[in-house]
């Protein structure tokens, strides 16, 4: 199995996601905006990481998908505009 294709537990996509609570997971499953999770047996759950991945990458801002910093067009202090 690759890293792609690996399932992650809650606590995991919990990190993954920046630290969303189990229940607001929960309810953007539920409203069709986060990923379903994967029943792995009667009493555990899971989600493609694959999945949890790409909708990170999809609520990350335009310019930050394109591998920019966002920071180019900021100034510092000294200069001038």
């Amino acid at each position: 199995m690759n890293h792609e294709d690996r399932i992650v537990r809650l606590p995991q996509v919990r990190e993954l996601t920046g630290g969303l609570s189990a229940s607001t997971i929960y309810r953007l499953e539920r409203a069709g905006t986060f990923p379903q999770r994967v029943q792995l047996g009667p009493n555990a759950v899971g989600w493609r990481y694959a999945e949890v991945a790409e909708w990170i990458q999809s609520r990350r801002a335009p310019e930050l998908r394109n591998g920019e910093t966002g920071m180019d067009n900021l100034t510092t202090r000294g200069d001038k505009q």
